[in-house]
């Protein structure tokens, strides 16, 4: 792996941090053996044969393996989520979920897979050695495992001691005010975005953006990620940001490296950063009255923007954040949803107000640690229920709640936002409302 650095403007600041962080040194690797993790799975395959499909409760990080199972993440108490998974894998493999069933493998213990293990008992399926309550690192592991790849070149990844350099550049970012860290990855190591911004809890990584200058402010450091070899998606863009003058740090592996590196390397850099103290500055407080002036209902257009239109006056916060309460990924219209929430983080944080926004399925998605971001929660009127697994939507629908209602005693920057359905009417007249929305968005 080489670390390039680009356009660092407070280089001196860079090297004193890098050589800082070399001297707390990194986390002691994961106690796992690949012997462990194969006996574990062989035993899984010893219950019930080949694993066709996996589900797990955790967010994807490694992206479809050949030679393993479908997958699918199960990370919502919305019955619809469950739906969509289960018609899904049923229109890829064209065959019944009562034949793919013993067959299934699932990661991880939530509200939901307890409502899946109805689904086996209905159809005469002992659930038992299906469902295995594992951490987030080990229902990977297994996945690679069943994958048949090789698990000792996951296992054990050597600290890299770039991964120091790394996090000093970020931390002199961060002290300079360009606190906004964009990553950048390549086409095939997509799936990673989501764990990235986990591991960097507590600071702006903003990820799933296509940079665009004209929505920049000069808030911004990149981290670029590329295997050597490949194009990158954002090649055009990365040349532009280089000749604007903003910093960048290039990461470049091998184009035979595994994932494992990169994640071991951000892991490192994530936790020396910390340790360093690379925080973010907190929002500014808004005062009471204008808290109570703000949170009106119903929302309008014009409520919105007046919102958004104080909190970024007053410094209230400093990114969007557009969280979807529904299925972004596996329904029939999950692409259009997502394609549509974008557009709205554009008209209303990326280019009016020069913001970084991200927009994730809720409540999981959600970086809730934070409090100078502007949520949008958008949440369906008409919740279905599944009635294969007998799964009625209260507890999504109480999910919202109380993720409103956890927002608000923050005081966080929040307004609901209610759809009819998930029908493509329902898309466009949000997107009509965003649309009128942005039209009250002042720059000044």
């Amino acid at each position: 792996m080489i670390l390039s650095i680009l356009n660092d403007p407070v280089r001196a600041s860079t090297e004193e941090n890098a050589a800082r962080i070399r001297a707390v040194g990194f986390p002691a690797p994961p106690d796992e053996s690949a012997e462990t993790i194969l006996a574990e799975v062989a035993m899984i395959r010893g219950a019930i044969g080949r694993v066709r499909c996996a589900i797990s409760t955790y967010p994807e990080t490694l992206g479809p393996l050949k030679g393993g199972p479908l997958t699918y993440t199960l990370d919502s108490s919305d019955p619809e989520k469950l739906k969509a998974i289960v018609d899904d894998v049923q229109r890829r493999t064209h065959e019944p979920i009562a034949k793919l069933l013993p067959s299934t493998v699932m990661l991880g213990n939530s509200y939901a897979t307890e409502r899946l293990k109805s689904v086996f008992q209905k159809f005469e399926i002992e659930p038992g050695g299906h469902f295995i309550d594992v951490d987030e690192r080990r229902a990977m592991l297994y996945r690679l495992a069943l994958a048949n790849q090789d698990l000792k070149a996951w296992i054990g990844v050597p600290s890299s001691e770039e991964a120091a350099q790394l996090a000093g550049f970020l931390a002199a970012q961060i002290e300079a005010g360009q606190d906004k860290i964009t990553l950048l990855l390549p086409a095939a190591w997509s799936s990673i975005a989501e764990w990235t911004r986990r591991a960097f809890g507590g600071l702006h990584l903003v990820t799933g953006e296509k940079p665009n200058l004209r929505h920049l402010g000069k808030d911004r450091v990149f981290v670029v990620v590329q295997r050597k070899g490949e194009a990158h998606p954002e090649a055009a863009a990365i040349n532009a940001l280089r000749n604007a003058h903003y910093p960048i740090a290039a990461l470049t592996f091998n184009a035979t490296a595994q994932l494992s590196r990169y994640m071991r390397f951000m892991e490192d850099a994530a936790y020396t950063l910390r340790k360093l103290g690379g925080e973010q500055p907190a929002a500014e407080d808004v005062d009471d009255a204008a808290w109570k002036q703000l949170h009106t209902s119903p929302e309008s257009p014009r409520s919105l923007a007046n919102a958004i239109n104080y909190g970024a006056k007053t410094r209230a916060f400093s990114c969007g954040e557009i969280a979807f309460f529904g299925d972004l990924r596996y329904s029939e219209n999950a692409p259009l949803w997502r394609k549509a929430l974008d557009n709205a983080a554009r008209l209303l944080f990326r280019s009016p107000l020069k913001m970084p926004a991200i927009v994730c399925e809720a409540p999981g998605g959600m970086l809730l640690d934070r409090d100078d971001r502007f949520s949008i929660l958008i949440v369906p009127s008409v919740q279905n229920r599944f009635a294969l697994a007998q799964y009625e939507p209260e507890r999504h629908i109480a999910e919202f709640l109380a993720t409103k209602l956890a927002l608000e005693k923050q005081r966080r920057q929040a307004r609901a936002i209610l759809v009819r359905d998930l029908s493509i009417e329902s898309i466009a007249a949000m997107e009509e409302f965003f649309s009128q929305t942005a039209q009250h968005i002042t720059t000044e």
